[in-house]
């Protein structure tokens, strides 16, 4: 297979990327946001982040980005910024329900991406998920990754004696149980 034939994977994701850069430009463009707007929309609802600190860390662009994005958000209706009573400098996102009609728009878009999804057999997309894993867990390692909420990355996930075992769920977990996107995640600092 060698080395075209990982040029043909990177082809691959490109085009899969593009698709979702389309569709997310054609819901911006009969909404009042930008593409990354949508996006950030998409990870408060998803990933329930509150914080500005959160997005920037997720999303890994700069927090005078996050903040601009959420200014101009602020502004148009789609957030409320909440006060932390404990700490004033900081606050919460809340979304309004005119950025709920937006994600009801972007719930379209994954329609899209799921129908395709769903024309391909089960272990295609077993395998597709173990490879998947494996790249963003390289990437990780490498450092290209700063955050991801996988199981490698989370203070629940410990190896002992070679095996991978998950203190959240207090049981051992194989490969295939690793998850990239665990509601229960807890991002280790080490």
């Amino acid at each position: 297979m060698g080395n075209n034939f990982n040029k043909e994977i990177l082809y691959g994701f490109e085009k899969l990327f593009s698709i979702n850069r389309l569709l997310l430009w054609n819901i911006s463009k009969k909404s009042i946001i930008s593409p990354l707007q949508l996006q950030i929309l998409y990870y408060i609802e998803h990933n329930n982040i509150k914080l500005p600190s959160e997005l920037s860390e997720e999303l890994e662009i700069s927090k005078a980005t996050v903040s601009e994005s959420l200014s101009n958000m602020q502004k148009k209706g789609l957030i409320k910024k909440e006060r932390n009573h404990k700490d004033k400098r900081k606050y919460q996102i809340i979304l309004t329900e005119k950025a709920y009609q937006l994600l009801e728009e972007l719930k379209n878009r994954d329609k899209i991406l799921l129908k395709a999804l769903n024309q391909i057999d089960e272990d295609a997309k077993l395998n597709f998920y173990k490879v998947l894993k494996q790249l963003i867990k390289e990437l990780i390692n490498s450092g290209i990754i700063k955050r991801a909420k996988i199981c490698y990355k989370c203070q629940n996930f410990q190896i002992i004696d070679g095996k991978f075992y998950c203190k959240f769920l207090g049981q051992f977990i194989t490969e295939d149980d690793i998850r990239l996107n665990c509601p229960e995640f807890l991002l280790n600092q080490n």
